[in-house]
This record gives C-alpha cells, sequence and structure tokens, in this order.
C-alpha cells in the first residue's frame, strides 16, 4: 500500500530572523531579498514544490493583523479580534492552517503539525 500525504502551508513573508546578526550575517538580506514580500518568488515557489510535495492549499501572506484578518474575513471566521502579539499570531495562524485542512472535505487518518517557527532558505 503506498501512502499518500497532503500538505497545507501557512507561510509569512518578510524579515523574521530572530537576531541582528542573523539578518546580516552572510548576506541574508541581499540572497534572500528577492522572496520578502514576493510569495510568487522563485525561492517561495522552489519551497513550496520541493521534493514533490502534494501542496493542497497554500497561504502565503505578511503574516501581521491585516493579513490574519483578511484570513478570517475569507474564511468566514466572525468574531475574533487581533492583537500584534507574537504568540498569540502564532497560534492564530496556526488555527488558520487547521482551519484550512477540516474545511478541505477531506477525512485525514493523521494530521502532522510542524514547528510554526521554522525558515526555508533553500530547498
Amino acid at each position: 500500500d503506498g501512502v499518500s500525504v497532503d500538505t497545507y502551508i501557512v507561510g509569512h513573508l518578510g524579515n523574521y530572523a530572530a537576531t541582528a546578526s542573523a539578518q546580516t550575517g552572510l548576506g541574508y538580506q541581499a540572497t534572500h531579498a528577492s522572496a520578502l514580500g514576493n510569495a510568487q518568488s522563485p525561492e517561495i515557489q522552489s519551497a513550496i514544490n520541493y521534493a514533490g510535495l502534494n501542496t493542497k492549499k497554500t497561504h502565503i501572506s505578511m503574516g501581521d493583523c491585516p493579513a490574519l484578518q483578511a484570513a478570517w474575513q475569507a474564511g468566514g471566521v466572525t468574531g475574533r479580534s487581533c492583537r500584534p502579539n507574537g504568540n498569540f499570531m502564532q497560534m492564530m495562524w496556526l488555527d488558520e492552517c487547521v482551519r484550512m485542512v477540516r474545511t478541505s472535505g477531506v477525512a485525514y487518518d493523521l494530521i502532522v503539525r510542524t514547528r510554526p517557527d521554522m525558515g526555508v532558505f533553500q530547498p
């Protein structure tokens, strides 16, 4: 029996390196400048399509409150207010990804969540 895997990706564009040295070290800004703020950049598209992932749905945004509120509106989510707090945003974007899975119409046997604070710089 073959195993089928679907991926749902919620990604954020922008400069989210944790430290100043990470942002400037090894030409960070120059190397990734075309990906910052550009969901259609070759870097982002390469990461999404890497290793033949069967990506069912991808939501890539700036990851800020306006983007989260737009995702809520598009998904029919009401009664929420956004707070620009890192912990809150991390959980709300995780919730958005789970909402994408639950509204997909597919009944999955297993759902695996990766760390929400990882970055893909090169496949």
